[in-house]
C-alpha cells in the first residue's frame, strides 16, 4: 500500500508540473533577451524523448529596464552613507518593480534593505528590525534631502 501511495504522489506530480521564473533581473534589453533565448535552447534539449513532461516556455511579459533618476540616487547614497554606518551599496536592479512603471512618466528610485542570510523573494525571507529602521531613517533623510535640494 505504501509503494502504491508513493507511485500515485509521484504520477500527480509528474503529470502536471509547473514551474515560473522571473528572468528580467537585468538593466539590459539585449541581456534580457540573450537570456530568454537561452532558457528556449535549454528547454529545446529538454523536450528530446524520452521525456515524461511536456516542456512549453511562454514569454508572459517583457517590460524595458528602466534606469531609476541620478538625482534620487545620489540623494540615496548620501543618507546611506551618512546613517547605514558605511553598508550601503549602490547597485542596478533589473527586477520589475513598480518603480520600473513609474520611471516612465515621473523619476523613480528604489532603496533596498538586506535580507537574512541574503534569501530574497521567497517566504522564509526576512529582515533584520534594525535594518528596518535604518532603511526608514535612509528613506526619511533621502526625501529631505529631495524636498530642499541639499546633496
Amino acid at each position: 500500500m505504501t509503494r502504491l501511495l508513493a507511485a500515485a504522489m509521484l504520477l500527480a506530480v509528474a503529470a502536471a508540473p509547473a514551474f515560473a521564473c522571473e528572468l528580467q533581473k537585468s538593466v539590459s534589453s539585449d541581456a534580457q533577451k540573450r537570456l530568454f533565448e537561452r532558457r528556449e535552447s535549454h528547454a529545446d534539449a529538454l523536450r528530446e524523448p524520452p521525456r515524461p513532461c511536456r516542456i512549453v516556455v511562454e514569454r508572459i511579459r517583457a517590460g524595458a529596464p528602466a534606469m531609476m533618476d541620478g538625482t534620487f540616487q545620489d540623494a540615496t547614497e548620501a543618507a546611506s552613507s551618512a546613517l547605514a554606518g558605511g553598508k550601503s551599496l549602490r547597485m542596478p536592479s533589473g527586477a520589475a518593480h513598480d518603480a520600473q512603471v513609474l520611471a516612465t512618466i515621473m523619476p523613480a528610485g528604489m532603496l533596498f534593505v538586506p535580507s537574512i542570510g541574503g534569501v530574497s523573494h521567497h517566504w522564509t525571507e526576512n529582515t533584520a528590525d534594525a535594518d528596518i529602521v535604518t532603511g526608514a531613517d535612509v528613506f526619511v533623510d533621502t526625501c529631505r534631502r529631495l524636498l530642499t535640494g541639499m546633496p
